[in-house]
């Protein structure tokens, strides 16, 4: 599973970070014991290094810890169309869960920039998400704020069921069990 962190400018704040952290560790510990691993990439107008963690062999609490040494890196523009070509390179790099097992959650305060194929790295995002559904790869995109165009989550996730809007960060972290089961649902493991 990979987790797209939002650091852009539009978080406004590190409080916003910090729940975003704390949905991520929310979601995560419903996985613990099931030998998941769990990948997060910050990115704003530049996609960072993969974070890896793995909740394998560990507690919930020593996983958040490793969830707390995760920086905010804030700057720049939400850019998912860097953020979603480095989550492909890594599955692909990486192998992992056979098809239909490969979840990628995408969260984000804001919406792409009005013209990065203006940029040479830009890579348009129906050709990535085109991609990633190649490579049966089941994807969430999950806004957060008044900043987010609906429009450019529906073209990012998987299908539009896969979508979820939130109106502020007071919200996200007590609905993390909605995503998770939403997530078990995709990948045929329910849970109630």
């Amino acid at each position: 599973m990979v987790f797209l962190l939002d650091t852009s400018s539009n978080l406004l704040s590190t409080k916003n970070f910090e729940s975003q952290k704390l949905f991520i560790q929310r979601i995560i510990s419903r996985f613990n014991g099931t030998n998941s691993r769990i990948n997060i990439i910050p990115y704003s107008d530049i996609p960072h290094e993969a974070k890896i963690l793995s909740t394998e062999g560990k507690s919930v609490g020593e996983f958040a810890e490793l969830m707390r040494n995760v920086q905010l890196l804030m700057g720049g523009c939400s850019r998912h169309d860097l953020a979603l070509n480095k989550s492909y390179g890594y599955f692909l790099s990486h192998g992992g869960p056979t098809p239909g097992q490969r979840v990628l959650v995408l969260l984000t305060t804001g919406k792409q920039p009005q013209h990065p194929q203006m940029t040479p790295e830009y890579i348009p995002i129906e050709a990535i998400t085109a991609l990633l559904k190649e490579a049966e790869v089941i994807t969430f995109a999950i806004g957060v704020g008044d900043n987010v165009q609906a429009q450019d989550l529906e073209n990012i996730a998987t299908e539009p069921s896969k979508v979820i809007l939130f109106e502020s960060f007071d919200n996200v972290t007590g609905d993390a069990m909605v995503v998770y089961k939403e997530i078990c649902k995709a990948t045929g493991k329910t849970k109630n």
